[in-house]
């Protein structure tokens, strides 16, 4: 089976906004930048086929202090629930010192 038909038939988590599965070892990321710092090692070098590019292990990944999120993902860190704030309901407030147009 090709990739591209792979991933037709791919299940688990939608990939959606930045997120990515690599197509190598299958882990999924929640950004593309984390995803790129898995992949280690040099590319072939120009004629050359072999190469000695690989994923990291998931052993690897966590003793750079990654860790997957309750979706699955591999994240650099989590994030603190202090930061995430909820909007409350939206208010218009009341114009103050604006005088009525007359026509």
């Amino acid at each position: 089976m090709k990739f591209s038909d792979a991933i037709k038939y791919r299940s688990g988590p939608a990939l959606t906004g930045n997120r990515c599965q690599c197509p190598a070892c299958l882990d999924l990321f929640n950004s593309p930048s984390i995803f790129d710092r898995h992949r280690v090692g040099d590319f072939a070098k120009a004629g050359e086929l072999r190469h000695e590019r690989r994923c990291l292990t998931a052993r690897e990944m966590a003793a750079r202090g990654w860790s997957r999120n309750g979706a699955g993902f591999w994240i650099e860190r989590a994030r603190e629930p202090a930061t995430i704030r909820l909007q409350g309901p939206r208010m218009t407030l009341p114009a103050v010192g604006v005088r009525e147009v007359h026509r």
